[in-house]
């Protein structure tokens, strides 16, 4: 009614879930990163064949571990939008 396209209405909402995807992968991330280099440290003192991937690892992991959670915020509104923008209004039924 008002002239905005499907793609203007839904591109708030997928950056919405975007931004939660990536967010909540960087709660992850604040979470994994120091475990792992607490473990790596202790790994090391009392079990030295078990071999972890060393620190400068872990940031590629982390930046693929957000830009992944992006995504998925981002599919996971296409799945919640497509069930709206699919409907014709009522008011041209």
């Amino acid at each position: 009614l008002v002239g905005a396209t499907r793609g203007l209405i839904a591109a708030p909402f997928l950056l919405e879930g975007a931004i939660h995807g990536a967010i909540g992968a960087w709660i992850a991330c604040c979470l994994l990163v120091p475990g792992h280099m607490y473990l790596r440290t202790l790994a090391a003192r009392n079990a030295p064949f078990f071999l972890l991937q060393p620190d400068e690892a872990l940031i590629p992991f982390a930046l693929y571990l957000i830009l992944g959670g992006a995504v998925l915020g981002v599919i996971g509104s296409l799945f919640s939008l497509r069930r709206f923008l699919r409907h014709r209004p009522e008011w041209q039924t």
